[in-house]
Parts: structure tokens; sequence; C-alpha cells
């Protein structure tokens, strides 16, 4: 019985590991937007503490959403407001 479980166990562990492992695959451009990098160095990348402030709006006083990744989608069909 014992071993009936642990294989049980093994076989499922090993299902949900293949099934959730699958890669995102990219599959046609989204239309409308564009990725833009965003300027650090090469130091910069690599600090785990280093972050780059997403702001709610084009200004220094704006509030700090989220940290930015350094890919960023842009929706190019939207005018520019403040920059």
């Amino acid at each position: 019985m014992k071993h009936k479980l642990l294989a049980l166990a093994v076989l499922a562990a090993s299902y949900s590991f293949s099934a959730s492992a699958s890669p995102n695959k990219p599959v046609s451009p989204l239309s409308g937007y564009k990725c833009l990098t965003l300027n650090a160095t090469d130091a910069q990348m690599m600090d785990p503490n280093f972050s780059i402030p997403f702001r709610q709006n084009p200004s220094d006083q704006s509030p700090v959403v989220a940290p930015a990744t350094t890919l960023v989608p842009v929706n190019t069909a939207v005018e520019p407001v403040n920059g």
C-alpha cells in the first residue's frame, strides 16, 4: 500500500510539473503596442535592490505605482500627455 501511494504521489507531482512547465511562446505582435527598454546600466541591472519607479504620471512628484521592468509595453495609439 505504501508503494502504491508513493507511486501515485510521484505520478501526480510529475504530471503537475509537466503541465505547468510549458513555456509561454509569443504568437504574434500585439497591435497598437511597442516594447521599449528603459535606460539602466549593466551594474544597475545586476543589482537586486535596484528598481525603476513606475509613476502614475510623468512627474517626479507623481506617486509610484509599482517598480517597472526594463522592458515596457507602450500603447502607441494613445497621444502622449505631459511628455
